[in-house]
């Protein structure tokens, strides 16, 4: 009778069972680490793309994440709707939310300087601007936000409110800058809060 060698095959079931407990507390935590990594990175979307447009242009960081009414907003996942976006203001900024500033030249004949039109800075790189005609109105119908104009041609009381970029434009350029960074932040994001959970 022949001896041959023999190898043992069993199954650790101790471990097995640990590893599906495992496995079963990772499934169940899933839609709530799923939905806190979608929003962190969400966040940090925002933040990130605010200081590259502010860089860029001459927003003020309160201006687009305003508690109240942010121009740069969110929307957040929850653990029944995994989805979250973040998404801008479309309509065209009001050109007086450029850090718009009076300019005054020369006086009238009781001592005041003159009003010489309105400066404004949208385009970081190319640095303050100045319209000789535009002036200020301090609360337009509607908003009440102050805002800056323009006599037409048509008469006197014909006036055009001025508006630049909007903020949706800005954010789009600000995504191609920060894209390239923040394509694994999700994955990482989503594995920390898996990992947190787990333990």
């Amino acid at each position: 009778m022949y001896e041959f060698p023999s190898l043992e095959i069993t199954v650790p079931w101790a471990r097995v069972d640990q590893q599906i407990e495992d496995l079963l507390l990772i499934a169940r935590n899933a839609p709530k680490a799923s939905s806190m990594a979608i929003n962190s990175t969400a966040r940090k979307i925002r933040t990130r793309a605010s200081r590259d447009i502010r860089s860029r242009k001459g927003f003020k960081a309160g201006y687009l994440v305003n508690r109240v009414k942010p121009r740069l907003a969110i929307g957040f996942a929850t653990e029944s709707n995994l989805s979250g976006r973040v998404f801008a203001e479309v309509r065209g900024t009001l050109l007086s939310r450029f850090s718009a500033r009076q300019v005054r030249r020369g006086k009238y004949k009781n001592g005041k300087r003159r009003k010489a039109g309105v400066s404004f800075r949208v385009n970081v790189a190319e640095g303050r601007k100045t319209l000789d005609k535009a002036f200020f109105i301090p609360s337009l119908r509607g908003s009440g936000a102050a805002g800056i104009a323009v006599r037409d041609d048509k008469g006197r009381n014909d006036i055009k409110v001025l508006h630049s970029t909007s903020v949706h434009h800005a954010f789009q350029d600000a995504i191609k800058n920060i894209g390239p960074e923040m394509q694994g932040e999700l994955k990482k994001e989503l594995l920390r809060q898996l990992l947190r959970r787990s333990v």
